[in-house]
């Protein structure tokens, strides 16, 4: 699967919707770990998810082992995820891309919209930040203004 949408789309939060809790979620450190072992990285896997960073910042060599792992995924019972930040028609015409990958990976696209078109979501979204970050750090949910929404939602973001 490819997320694709502008750089500071909420990628990670997408994607763990596709993550079964009690389930491996596995994000490698480093790109050359992808081409160092891929196998290994995938028997981590097995069974969860393996979230890949933007595609369009690795280079060619660890592209081509995406497009290993992602023949290899049905086998580990493992959900590959990747993301990318760039329109694939510039990509596609990238001597830097590996088509190959590119090609597998078209066939499941999800477009992740800019928030500046989902404007209406603002409340809710600062809700539920609030509230994450008052059960991380065990207090009481901080509480906005309607001016203060209202600001966040005029915000050209």
């Amino acid at each position: 699967m490819l997320l694709l949408g502008e750089s500071g789309s909420p990628f990670e939060a997408v994607a763990r919707f596709f993550h079964k809790h009690g389930s491996p979620w596995i994000e490698p450190a480093r790109p050359d770990h992808i081409i160092d072992s891929p196998l290994e990285i995938l028997q981590k896997a097995t069974g969860g998810v393996l979230y890949l960073g933007d595609i369009s910042q690795y280079n060619k060599s660890v592209q081509q082992s995406i497009a290993f792992l992602l023949t290899k995924a049905e086998r580990y019972h493992t959900r590959i995820v990747c993301t990318c930040s760039q329109p694939l028609s510039e990509l596609v015409s990238s001597p830097a891309q590996d088509n190959r990958l590119l090609n597998v990976l078209s066939s499941l696209v999800v477009s992740l919209p800019p928030l500046r078109q989902q404007i209406d979501d603002i409340p809710f979204l600062v809700g539920q930040i609030t509230k994450e970050l008052a059960q991380a750090q065990k207090s009481v949910p901080m509480r906005f203004s309607a001016d203060a929404i209202g600001r966040l939602c005029q915000y050209d973001w």
